[in-house]
């Protein structure tokens, strides 16, 4: 007889799932919680370490982060989503902890933040303490969300997108508005963290719920459903959408206007039904040859945009989907390259390198998948695995299928087929009819949202097994313990021919070659784990007459040993003393001092996107390590930002049309430059970023070399020639480019030491003759130099003998201005040579005062101060007449 009270029950229960999850987090995050370990792998590593400090040294320093002058020029920094300059969560850095343990519990935290709202999330659907317990650490730790840790954004709207989830329900299902601002507040802070894409695939995951529960009402399936009509629903699902807009818009506002200027929304070819109308409508400035109208359509990548080149990379391959039963199904991919499905040909760049959230979890979700004729909320996670994963499969769509049956019956005809590899799919669809949707990009970021999908079919289908209707999960575990052992047995059957089929597999660049004989332990490995898990949880189903809840717990602890055992060798780690190791790069590019005595300009190029061969060469364990210590030496990708060097040609998450048209020349003018410095062609594009040095491999070893280029350029210049051209439309990609290439022309034409100004459209000055080119005269016409700069203002000094064009070697931006610093006098900043900035001044001494003033972004954060101080305001009435309410009743 059980004497248990129900109360000691559920708390020892409770206590049970932390003990879990905090073992867990210990046993993934050891080395960067109880070892002075940093992270090794991909952007946390590269990017948003050295990032994120920059961001939290403007804020120490009583700076907004507004603007970043150390990257292309310049560039606006908290526009930028991926800087997550007002995400709340980063008040973390602002404890007197230091920033690399900040950063490391920054990370930690989200992680358990989602177990946490995974939980919340089953726990709203009633789910049994053991059932949340299981949807807690599938999601938490199965390696769509757990691999997030190496791009920290994803893994921060990962944690918040259960909290949106359950709040969507109270909002729409029971009318609750708390429910609406905490739905709001959900996808708010996502967008702020650094991740609208997730937030946007939040709201449409919300409207289908919508659709969903009207139709439930419709049919009166459940009883406890209310029939509600259509547009009640839908108003509800406007009231989230707005008030994210409005939370969110210090953010989004700042955000979209940079990405109207960006790469990401101009095109050669229209890629939606949004787009097609303004490519139908001539636009000035453009070429007379335009691209094929129909190319974007059916998802061809038109011209050369990196962005719709990159719009269906990190597709998710369909034979990958064995990685949800099957652990490390594809072989490790570090730190010793095993990942044996590279060798297949058609297999692209992988998000996640494995899928596995447990046999367990994946069998019990699959028990209790319903698109029809089940509850409400299973019939919404259902769905949304389905619109996961078919979302993220991505380029391998229908125009994939019929491309390999062309190939297959025909032969191949490279280029030959009409229609791209995600045509007809329903990530393209979304870009073709979702307004915006085309600017995003890499379908596999919908596989968190199969993440969550699962976890939660495995609570329902845990409760399932507790309420005795364990038959069909029975069923499943005894096909998956049959299926592993029948793999096995082939993967034993093909071993002597394993070999000789990967011998050819291409090296990894990183982790080096493919070891082949670990490649295949791996694939045996993962049939073996998964055949004891499924066996265990098979004989445990069997026994379940005997005490189901001592059975569903004990399902919960083995879930954790088999993630604990599949995606342990995810997080990968390097000595956190890295962190502190100056770059030997950087200490030979010695600072240049400002003033009129030495000007000079020292910014560098570092060419993108290689490694040492001894890297693709052989094997080690400690590649991590290397890793982070060759990044950092070769400032490499943001690295740059700790050392506080200006680099050139840094391809941003939003990076403008105009340094996008530029890239490719500095890349050419780049591979040009002699080892002494030299070039035998001009170089107009390293001159007018003021590029004096290089970093770029070696030819034979492709390790790191230096070159000090022997023309260097100055902070502040005075023009000797002035050449107007007029305006164009700076969001056509045809017309940027072909300016750019015009301007570049013009420049490397000039005479050699030459200060040559191209603006672009008519100024406040008088045109000095009528093909509006200014005289050049031999006579010095001034100098000048930089005397304060504080990131976000600086001012310069100017000496002129009369009325010149003073041009600052930093990028043009709208959000800048200038005034003079005696008279107050509001100066017009003029663009320069495509990506500089100059104003006109007449003869004399001047200080001139500049200043980034991104009024979008003070809108913003207007907007979303007064929406949170309204919206506190009346959810503290609320809960005062709630509380009221409560005194009177009881009264």
């Amino acid at each position: 007889m059980e004497t248990t009270s129900p109360d000691v029950r559920t708390r020892a229960g409770r206590l049970l799932i932390v003990v879990l999850v905090g073992a867990l987090v210990a046993w993934f995050f050891a080395d960067v919680v109880f070892r002075d370990r940093v992270f090794a792998y991909r952007d946390t590593a590269y990017l948003y370490q050295p990032l994120y400090r920059f961001v939290e040294a403007q804020w120490s320093a009583g700076r907004i982060p507004l603007w970043n002058p150390h990257e292309n020029c310049g560039t606006p920094l908290a526009a930028n989503p991926i800087a997550a300059a007002f995400y709340p969560g980063k008040l973390l850095f602002r404890l007197p902890i230091g920033y690399e343990t900040a950063f490391r519990a920054y990370v930690v935290l989200h992680v358990l933040l989602a177990a946490a709202m995974s939980f919340v999330l089953a726990r709203h659907w009633r789910c049994s303490l053991p059932a949340a317990g299981l949807a807690a650490i599938s999601y938490a730790f199965g390696g769509c969300v757990l691999f997030q840790h190496c791009n920290v954004i994803y893994l921060v709207s990962a944690a918040w997108l259960p909290a949106a989830m359950a709040a969507a329900d109270r909002a729409i299902s029971h009318d609750c508005r708390r429910g609406l601002f905490a739905c709001s507040a959900a996808l708010a802070l996502m967008i702020l963290s650094g991740d609208p894409q997730t937030a946007y695939h939040a709201l449409l995951l919300i409207g289908l719920y919508v659709v969903l529960q009207w139709r439930a009402g419709v049919r009166a399936v459940e009883a406890e459903v209310v029939r509600q009509s259509l547009p009640k629903l839908t108003l509800r699902w406007l009231a989230i959408a707005l008030g994210m807009l409005l939370l969110a818009a210090v953010q989004i506002l700042p955000t979209a206007e940079l990405s109207r200027r960006s790469e990401r929304a101009a095109f050669e070819s229209p890629r939606s039904l949004w787009e097609l109308a303004s490519f139908v409508v001539p636009r000035d400035g453009g070429s007379e040859e335009r691209a094929d109208w129909s190319a974007g359509l059916r998802a061809v990548p038109a011209g050369n945009s990196s962005h719709d080149a990159g719009t269906y990379q990190f597709s998710l391959s369909p034979w990958r989907m064995a990685e949800l039963a099957w652990p490390n199904f594809s072989g490790r991919s570090f730190p010793i390259h095993r990942r044996w499905m590279t060798a297949l040909p058609a297999e692209g760049r992988i998000w996640v390198p494995t899928l596995y959230l447990g046999a367990i979890p994946l069998v019990l979700a699959v028990s209790a998948f319903r698109l029809r004729s089940a509850a409400l909320p299973v019939r919404w996670m259902s769905w949304c695995v389905i619109v996961g994963l078919v979302a993220s499969l991505g380029a391998y769509g229908p125009g994939w299928l019929a491309a390999e049956a062309s190939c297959m019956s025909y032969g191949e005809q490279e280029g030959a087929f009409p229609v791209g590899g995600g045509f007809g799919g329903l990530y393209w669809l979304f870009n073709v009819v979702l307004p915006g949707y085309a600017q995003f990009r890499f379908p596999a970021k919908w596989l968190v949202v199969v993440a969550l999908g699962l976890s939660q079919l495995a609570a329902f289908g845990c409760d399932a097994v507790l309420r005795g209707e364990s038959r069909r999960a029975k069923r499943l575990f005894a096909l998956l313990a049959s299926a592993s052992l029948v793999g096995l047995l082939l993967a034993i059957v093909v071993r002597p021919w394993w070999s000789q089929w990967l011998q050819q597999a291409p090296a990894d660049s990183l982790f080096g070659p493919l070891e082949v004989e670990g490649a295949w332990r791996d694939l045996a490995g993962s049939f073996l784990q998964s055949a004891i898990v499924a066996a265990i949880a098979w004989l445990l189903l069997r026994r379940a007459s005997i005490n189901v809840r001592r059975v569903a717990w004990v399902l919960l602890l083995v879930t954790g040993v088999d993630v604990a055992v599949a995606n342990r060798w995810l997080v990968l780690t390097a000595p956190g003393d890295l962190q502190s190791v100056s770059s030997s790069i950087a200490t030979k590019m010695k600072p240049v001092a400002s003033g009129f005595e030495d000007a000079e300009l020292d910014r560098a190029y570092r060419a993108p996107y290689w490694q040492p061969k001894r890297f693709a060469e052989t094997a080690d364990v400690q590649r991590g390590e290397q890793s982070v210590a060759w990044d950092r030496d070769t400032l490499w990708p943001r690295y740059h930002l700790d050392a506080e060097i200006g680099l050139v040609a840094v391809v941003d998450t939003l990076s403008s049309l105009d340094d996008a048209s530029l890239v490719p020349h500095l890349h050419r003018e780049a591979r040009a430059v002699d080892d002494s410095g030299a070039a035998a062609s001009p170089t107009p594009a390293l001159d007018l970023t003021g590029t004096g040095w290089i970093i770029r491999p070696e030819e034979s070893t492709r390790d790191a070399t230096l070159i000090q280029r022997q023309a260097r350029g100055e902070r502040v210049w005075v023009a000797e020639e002035v050449v107007e051209l007029p305006g164009i439309d700076e969001r056509n990609m045809a017309a940027v480019r072909q300016r750019t290439d015009e301007v570049l022309a013009r420049l490397a034409q000039a005479l050699p030491d030459m200060h040559l100004a191209v603006v672009e459209r008519q100024t406040r000055r008088e045109a000095a003759s009528s093909d509006h080119e200014a005289a050049r005269t031999d006579a010095p016409l001034g100098e000048g130099a930089v005397l304060r700069d504080d990131v976000n203002e600086l001012e310069i000094e100017v000496r002129l003998n009369r009325e010149s064009l003073v041009v600052l070697a930093d990028a043009f931006d709208p959000a800048w201005v200038a005034t003079h610093a005696a008279t107050g006098e509001a100066l017009e900043i003029v663009r320069v040579n495509r990506v500089l900035r100059g104003v006109w001044l007449p003869a004399g001494q001047h200080r001139v005062i500049f200043r980034y003033q991104p009024t979008w972004l003070y809108a913003g954060g207007i907007v979303s101060a007064m929406t949170l101080l309204v919206s506190g305001t009346l959810l503290v009435a609320s809960v005062r007449r709630r509380a009221g309410s409560c005194r009177a009743t009881d009264a």
